[in-house]
């Protein structure tokens, strides 16, 4: 029996890493400049990518690509992630090793799959003891991560069924992950509420300048002002403590006004004014670092899945 990897895909001690990275992280003290480190890291952790990106696909085969994930129900999705959890090996493993041909169609099949909305008629089926198999279809033994093939040749609607699998194994993972940063951090929650528009603006607001560092003051802070920011940055992750209103976003650093707070777009700079800032400046601040962060990782994880083809780009004026 082959242990050929299938493109290295879910490996079973995700969970188990998934909560052992969380906890070593929350037990480092953030800062402002290591928060998207802390999101990236943990996401990392919980998505098992298979896609290596996906470029010049039609719209409508990224939705419907999209829409037949999303449309899977509560029952399927768990389904799915249990399977990933019952794998008592490293990894799911093929019954043979494919031929060159089969691999060969396998990556354009999943091209067509991804950029074109080819699906297939059927499923991957569902084995209780490895030993019922008969040489026929495409099934898999979950807690020995074995999918069995046929000897001969697969066909096009088999190889559709293992790739569909798999994109629906990782999005049930994905989906698992959401749900566990809303419960164990109750600012996700504010982060997932964002619609598409805000998540791309909020991209747009703090990414378009393209610097290696967005999000600069002007000023350095005090030392007062530090503690501060660091005491609300926590009341704003743990207690839900929110701003009131949203940070002034300016085009260009000659619309600033002196004495007032805003974000300059064309340099990624928050421009502060010289007295102490308030609680609800900093509050702004920190709301606008949080969902622009949580936008740029949250962006660059559906272009991986193959639900955006780009970033989000400003129109031409």
């Amino acid at each position: 029996m082959s242990e050929k990897n299938i493109w290295n895909e879910v490996p079973h001690t995700v969970h188990s890493k998934v909560l052992e990275t969380l906890d070593s992280l929350e037990n480092k003290k953030r800062t402002r400049m290591s928060m998207c480190t802390f999101y990236k890291a943990a996401v990392a952790c919980l998505v098992i990518i298979c896609v290596a990106g996906v470029t010049a696909c039609a719209a409508e085969a990224i939705h419907a690509y999209k829409e037949r994930m999303t449309e899977m129900n509560r029952q399927q999705l768990e389904e799915y992630y249990t399977t990933s959890m019952l794998n008592t090996s490293e990894t799911i493993s093929y019954s043979r090793a494919l031929t060159k041909e089969e691999t060969k169609r396998h990556k354009a099949l999943k091209e067509e799959y991804l950029t074109e909305g080819r699906f297939p008629k059927g499923a991957v089926k569902y084995l209780e003891n490895a030993s019922d198999y008969r040489g026929k279809g495409v099934a898999l033994h979950a807690e020995t991560g074995i999918l069995y093939i046929p000897d001969k040749e697969l066909k096009d609607e088999e190889i559709l069924q293992i790739i569909d699998f798999f994109k629906k194994l990782e999005y049930s993972i994905y989906v698992h992950a959401q749900e566990y940063f809303e419960e164990q951090y109750p600012w996700m929650k504010r982060m997932h509420a964002m619609t598409n528009e805000e998540m791309e603006e909020a991209y747009l607001i703090m990414h378009s300048a393209n610097l290696d560092v967005s999000g600069a003051f002007s000023r350095r802070l005090t030392e007062e002002e530090d503690v501060r920011y660091e005491e609300l940055v926590q009341d704003y992750e743990n207690e839900n403590r929110i701003p009131l209103g949203e940070i002034l976003v300016i085009q260009k650093p000659e619309e600033y006004v002196e004495g007032t707070l805003a974000f300059c777009v064309e340099n990624s700079t928050y421009y502060l004014p010289e007295r102490v800032l308030t609680d609800e400046e900093f509050l702004q601040i920190i709301d606008l670092n949080h969902k622009a962060h949580y936008s740029y990782c949250k962006i660059l994880d559906e272009i991986d899945m193959g639900f955006r083809t780009s970033r989000p780009k400003r129109d031409a004026d």
